[in-house]
């Protein structure tokens, strides 16, 4: 275990949203400084992203564990299966503690608005992990399935890696970026390659098709540059240029969102335009 040094009782009282990764870690630090510390978590159990979102075979859930163990020792209260906004209003939260600090995540998906996106075998990438993580999903799910994943990033190609280990027989991904321009870790992309994932870059998703209310595959038409003049993401395509894939399964993974709805009405607190909260990024003490 870790030797820590605890400073004496402040008795000042900190309530931290959010048993991820930021929030354990903030809770960590200010019970080393000698405040008493609430973790408030929606899940059932501590760790946020690092437990339900990053796959076991990249980060394997005991190691979670015992370091999750080893930051609690030191007196760190945490409520789980407490929602904020619905278990507890926000509002309550205030009164009982002299600071609040917010790090829920970002565990919503963020949508994909084309034709087709309601029918059966569409499935949120972020949540698929979730539910795999939270033992949710059998081993056989996607046995024999042809699987297409939407999406350039770590997700998309966790969601791809992680198909692949429930029987998938085949998963193809495609993104907008080039392959050079994809956000996802060049070796992350390397290993799903090598376990038999397909990329078909530049490629933006036109509609999902489906045939009796079920997915047969996803029209595609040619992204051109992902990014415009200033840098900013503003896809263009050539609509002329198209591409089908036939498919069973669609995972879109094309980003994440904060769920920021326990905010609602709440003062002193603003919102970016992405949706994030808004931080002092000079606080003073």
């Amino acid at each position: 275990g870790w030797e820590t040094k605890v400073a004496p009782p402040t008795h000042k009282r900190v309530a931290i949203v959010g048993a991820g990764p930021a929030g354990l870690t903030a809770a960590y630090y200010l019970a080393k400084l000698g405040h008493s510390v609430a973790v408030f978590e929606a899940l059932p159990e501590p760790g946020g992203m690092m437990r339900v979102g990053i796959p076991e075979y990249r980060v394997p859930r005991e190691v979670v564990r015992r370091e999750i163990e080893e930051i609690l020792k030191i007196g760190i209260e945490v409520k789980l299966n407490t929602h904020i906004g619905t278990d507890l209003a926000f509002a309550e939260l205030r009164q009982g503690y002299e600071a609040i600090f917010l790090a829920t995540g970002a565990h919503l998906t963020r949508p994909l608005n084309v034709e087709g996106v309601d029918l059966d075998g569409v499935f949120q990438g972020v949540y698929l992990l979730e539910d795999r993580a939270m033992g949710k999903i059998p081993d056989n799910l996607f046995a024999g399935k042809r699987v297409i994943v939407i999406g350039g990033g770590n997700v998309a190609i966790d969601a791809a890696r992680t198909v692949l280990r429930l029987g998938a027989k085949g998963v193809e991904l495609a993104c907008l970026e080039s392959r050079e321009e994809m956000p996802a870790h060049p070796w992350e992309i390397q290993y799903a390659v090598e376990e038999g994932t397909v990329l078909n870059c530049s490629w933006g998703p036109k509609r999902i098709l489906g045939e009796d209310k079920q997915v047969s595959g996803v029209e595609f038409i040619r992204c051109t540059s992902v990014f415009d003049k200033e840098g900013r993401f503003n896809p263009s395509y050539d609509e002329t240029v198209k591409m089908s894939l036939e498919g069973n399964v669609v995972i879109i993974a094309i980003g994440q969102a904060p769920d920021t709805s326990f905010l609602e009405g709440a003062s002193k607190i603003e919102l970016t335009r992405g949706r994030t909260i808004k931080v002092d990024d000079t606080l003073k003490a």
